[in-house]
C-alpha cells in the first residue's frame, strides 16, 4: 500500500468508511492471523485477537500515525500486544502454557531476560539510535517472530531491503553494545 495509501485508508476509516477497513483486512488479515496463531497456538484465540485488533483499529483509526510506522507494522504490533495480553490472562488463570517451541517474553518487561539493568538500558538506547526502518524490521523479527518475507510484505519493502536493514541494525546494535563494554569479540 505504501505510506500515501496507508494515510488514505486511515483517514477513510476515521471517517467511517467500512470499505477502507475491508481493504486493510484483505491486505493484512492473513499475516495478522499467522502472527497471533504462532504466538498463541490456538486458532480460536488467534481469531479473537485478530478481531479485537481490527476492532481497535476501526475505533481508533484517528490515533494511528503512518508517519511513525507503517499501517502493517502498527497492526502486527497490536496483534503481538493483544496476544501477549491473552497469554498473560491465560497464565493468570492456570491454563496450559503456550505450545512448545513458542517462547513467551515477559509480558511486563520484554527485556527481563537480559542479565542486568545496565544491559537492558543499553539495548533500549541502541534501538532508539536506529533508523525507523531498521528498528521496525528488528522489532518485527524479534518480537513478532516475522520472517524477512513477512516483514517485506508488512512494510511493503523489497525483501533485500529488509535483509539489509536487519543486517545494519544488528551491526549498529552490536557496535553500540561493544563500545559500552557489554559485548566482546569472540
Amino acid at each position: 500500500m505504501g505510506e500515501a495509501g496507508d494515510r488514505a485508508l486511515i483517514r477513510a476509516m476515521a471517517e467511517g468508511d467500512l470499505e477502507a477497513l475491508s481493504r486493510v483486512y484483505d491486505a493484512y488479515g492473513v499475516h495478522a492471523y499467522s502472527v497471533a496463531l504462532r504466538m498463541l497456538g490456538d486458532p480460536r484465540r488467534a481469531e479473537d485477537v485478530v478481531f479485537e485488533c481490527f476492532q481497535q483499529l476501526w475505533d481508533h483509526a484517528d490515533r494511528v500515525d503512518p508517519e511513525r510506522e507503517s499501517l502493517g507494522a502498527h497492526l502486527i504490533g497490536s496483534v503481538r500486544r493483544l496476544a501477549l495480553d491473552e497469554l498473560k490472562g491465560r497464565a493468570g488463570v492456570g491454563a496450559a502454557a503456550p505450545p512448545s517451541g513458542h517462547p513467551v517474553l515477559s509480558v511486563s518487561d520484554p527485556w527481563a531476560g537480559a542479565p542486568t539493568s545496565e544491559v537492558r538500558e543499553a539495548v533500549r538506547e541502541g534501538l532508539a539510535g536506529l533508523s525507523s526502518e531498521q528498528r521496525q524490521a528488528l522489532e518485527l523479527a524479534c518480537f513478532a517472530g516475522c520472517s524477512y518475507q513477512e516483514i517485506a510484505e508488512t512494510t511493503h519493502a523489497p525483501a533485500t531491503s529488509v535483509k539489509s536493514a536487519m543486517k545494519l541494525a544488528l551491526e549498529k546494535l552490536h557496535s553500540f553494545l561493544q563500545v559500552r563494554g557489554l559485548v566482546h569479540e569472540a
